[in-house]
This record gives structure tokens, C-alpha cells and sequence, in this order.
């Protein structure tokens, strides 16, 4: 059975509505309730569904770099964030 394509009525918002807060405002609510380690890292936990050869390839590189896998993943991020924020 296919899945059917929403149409765009459903994906719009009516237009006499309007966002209350700001992602960035709901983010930062929600990010202040999970735990927090002594360094000050969030506890964030994700399940990640990945290609075959793209994990390999992270865990490939966790293990060359002697680091774990969450490790690595969250440096990768971090790099990323910081070259989008110039």
C-alpha cells in the first residue's frame, strides 16, 4: 500500500495564524530540561539510521582517531556549526 502525498492545503498554515516563539526560543526550552554532564555537555540521545558503507566509514575513522562513535559524531557536528557560523 503507497503512502499518499499530503496536499499543500495540509501543509500550510491557515493564514490567520501566526508562530508564537521562535525555533530557536522553543530549542533553547527544550535543551534546558535535559541533563547535563559536570563538563556542561547535554545528554542527547539519537538513533541514526545510516547506509551500510557510511557507517563503516564513521566507525572506520572512530577507531583510527582512538575516539568512540558518539565522540566523533558530536566533533563532526560541532566542526559543522562552527563553519556555518563563520
Amino acid at each position: 500500500m503507497k503512502k499518499r502525498e499530503p496536499n499543500s492545503e495540509q501543509l500550510s498554515l491557515p493564514e490567520g495564524k501566526r508562530q508564537r516563539f521562535s525555533p530557536d526560543a522553543v530549542a533553547k526550552a527544550a535543551i534546558a530540561r535535559r541533563p547535563t554532564t559536570p563538563s556542561g555537555a547535554i545528554k542527547y540521545m539519537l538513533t541514526v539510521f545510516l547506509r551500510r558503507d557510511l557507517a563503516e566509514a564513521v566507525t572506520a575513522r572512530a577507531l583510527r582517531d582512538d575516539k568512540n562513535v558518539p565522540l566523533l559524531v558530536a566533533e563532526i557536528l560541532e566542526a559543522e556549526l562552527r563553519q556555518k557560523r563563520g
